[in-house]
Protein backbone atom coordinates (compact mmCIF):
# COMPACT_ATOMS: atom_id res chain seq x y z
CA UNK A 1 0.00 0.00 0.00
CA UNK A 2 1.52 3.27 -1.04
CA UNK A 3 1.46 6.47 0.94
CA UNK A 4 -1.06 8.29 -1.30
CA UNK A 5 -3.07 5.29 -2.55
CA UNK A 6 -6.11 5.60 -0.31
CA UNK A 7 -6.44 9.37 -0.29
CA UNK A 8 -5.17 11.63 2.42
CA UNK A 9 -3.87 9.80 5.43
CA UNK A 10 -5.77 11.05 8.51
CA UNK A 11 -2.67 10.69 10.67
CA UNK A 12 -0.62 12.90 8.33
CA UNK A 13 -3.47 15.42 8.11
CA UNK A 14 -3.70 15.42 11.91
CA UNK A 15 0.04 16.01 12.29
CA UNK A 16 0.02 18.79 9.71
CA UNK A 17 -3.04 20.38 11.24
CA UNK A 18 -1.67 20.22 14.75
CA UNK A 19 1.68 21.53 13.53
CA UNK A 20 -0.04 24.38 11.73
CA UNK A 21 -2.16 25.02 14.81
CA UNK A 22 0.91 25.18 17.01
CA UNK A 23 2.62 27.49 14.54
CA UNK A 24 -0.46 29.71 14.34
CA UNK A 25 -0.61 29.85 18.14
CA UNK A 26 3.06 30.81 18.26
CA UNK A 27 2.57 33.48 15.60
CA UNK A 28 -0.44 34.86 17.47
CA UNK A 29 1.52 34.92 20.74
CA UNK A 30 4.36 36.76 19.03
CA UNK A 31 1.94 39.29 17.51
CA UNK A 32 0.17 39.82 20.83
CA UNK A 33 3.46 40.27 22.69
CA UNK A 34 4.78 42.64 20.02
CA UNK A 35 1.57 44.67 20.15
CA UNK A 36 1.69 44.85 23.92
CA UNK A 37 5.35 45.88 23.76
CA UNK A 38 4.62 48.71 21.33
CA UNK A 39 1.52 49.91 23.20
CA UNK A 40 3.16 49.81 26.63
CA UNK A 41 6.41 51.20 25.26
CA UNK A 42 4.51 54.14 23.79
CA UNK A 43 2.67 54.76 27.06
CA UNK A 44 5.91 54.54 29.06
CA UNK A 45 7.50 56.98 26.63
CA UNK A 46 4.59 59.41 27.03
CA UNK A 47 4.74 59.07 30.81
CA UNK A 48 8.47 59.68 30.82
CA UNK A 49 8.13 62.81 28.68
CA UNK A 50 5.27 64.12 30.85
CA UNK A 51 7.38 63.42 33.96
CA UNK A 52 10.24 65.38 32.41
CA UNK A 53 7.88 68.26 31.62
CA UNK A 54 6.56 68.27 35.19
CA UNK A 55 10.14 68.18 36.51
CA UNK A 56 11.10 71.16 34.32
CA UNK A 57 8.01 73.04 35.49
CA UNK A 58 8.91 72.43 39.14
CA UNK A 59 12.50 73.50 38.47
CA UNK A 60 11.27 76.81 37.01
CA UNK A 61 9.02 77.40 40.03
CA UNK A 62 11.86 76.59 42.41
CA UNK A 63 14.19 78.95 40.53
CA UNK A 64 11.58 81.72 40.73
CA UNK A 65 11.15 81.22 44.49
CA UNK A 66 14.94 81.17 44.95
CA UNK A 67 15.30 84.44 43.03
CA UNK A 68 12.55 86.06 45.12
CA UNK A 69 14.19 84.90 48.35
CA UNK A 70 17.58 86.19 47.19
CA UNK A 71 16.03 89.56 46.33
CA UNK A 72 14.33 89.69 49.72
CA UNK A 73 17.58 88.82 51.51
CA UNK A 74 19.42 91.53 49.54
CA UNK A 75 16.80 94.15 50.37
CA UNK A 76 16.89 93.19 54.04
CA UNK A 77 20.69 93.42 54.05
CA UNK A 78 20.51 96.97 52.64
CA UNK A 79 18.06 98.17 55.27
CA UNK A 80 19.59 100.19 58.04
CA UNK A 81 19.62 98.39 61.32
CA UNK A 82 17.53 99.87 64.07
CA UNK A 83 19.41 100.55 67.23
CA UNK A 84 18.28 98.27 69.94
CA UNK A 85 16.62 100.10 72.74
CA UNK A 86 17.21 99.08 76.28
CA UNK A 87 14.01 98.45 78.06
CA UNK A 88 13.66 100.29 81.29
CA UNK A 89 12.90 98.28 84.28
Amino acid sequence: MSFLSGGPNPMVIGLLTSGIGVMMNMVMMILICAGAYFVLGDEWSNKLSSDRAAHRKLEHKLDAVTRKLDALAASLAQRPQRPETAESE
